[in-house]
Parts: C-alpha cells; sequence; structure tokens
C-alpha cells in the first residue's frame, strides 16, 4: 500500500488538474483518485492509494497481462490452467492470481529452455544441419 499525504495547497492544485476528467471513464484507480481530489478541499488529507491483489479483471485484461488473446486465455479457464468466476453471464479473474500464472509459466519455461536447447543442438548435430 502507498500512503502519500498532501497539503490543502497541493489538494487544491490537483483537483484543478484533476477536475477536467471526473465522469469520463478511466481505470479504477483513477476514478478514485479524481473523487477524492475534486472533493472537499476545506482540511488537510492524507490520501491513501491501495491497488489491491485481490483486484479483479476482466479476461481482456488477463490476456493483456500475459500476452496472449483472449480467445487462449479462455482456454487456460476451460482447461482449468487458470481460475476465473462468473458474474452475471461475465467471466472475470483475479488479478494476484493471473500474475501467479504468469510467473509460474515463466519459471517453468526458464527451468527447460537448457533442456530444449540442449536436445536441439544434438539434433542438428546429428542430422548435420549446421552446414
Amino acid at each position: 500500500m502507498t500512503q502519500i499525504q498532501i497539503t490543502k495547497k497541493e489538494k487544491a492544485e490537483l483537483a484543478k488538474v484533476f477536475s477536467g476528467l471526473k465522469g469520463k471513464k478511466l481505470p479504477r484507480v483513477l476514478q478514485k483518485l479524481v473523487e477524492v481530489l475534486t472533493e472537499d478541499q476545506s482540511h488537510d488529507s492524507e490520501l491513501i492509494i491501495d491497488q489491491s491483489s485481490d483486484e479483479i479483471i476482466t479476461p481482456n485484461d488477463a490476456a493483456e497481462l500475459l500476452s496472449v488473446s483472449r480467445p487462449f486465455l479462455m482456454k487456460l479457464v476451460r482447461e482449468g490452467k487458470l481460475r476465473s468466476f462468473k458474474v452475471g453471464a461475465h467471466h472475470r479473474l483475479k488479478r494476484k492470481e493471473v500474475l501467479e500464472f504468469k510467473k509460474n509459466f515463466q519459471e517453468q519455461n526458464s527451468e527447460n529452455y537448457p533442456k530444449l536447447s540442449k536436445s536441439l543442438k544434438k539434433l542438428i548435430d546429428e542430422e548435420g544441419w549446421d552446414d
């Protein structure tokens, strides 16, 4: 969690900058920031920004985090490799779980890369493909 303490003057200056963004479509964390900065400015405020690890994201956002297509992401969900839940008819995922999946996937591939590289080198040597 990040904690920022701002003065009345700083809050007023930030409110001027952010006031034009009120009501526009923004990421959730920015929407909250605009709300806080444009509310009552008669007192000093402590602004706390919490980018929760339990943030709920859409399949499109998850696919972007993993650098894969949405259909491929949904295949991972159907195969049980990545957990999702439904809100109405729409799938949602926990950001933390998507990032854990990405980390585990990268660790597995980095462990397998030397084995794959050695196997490919052996195959190239045996077949004489390096000529």
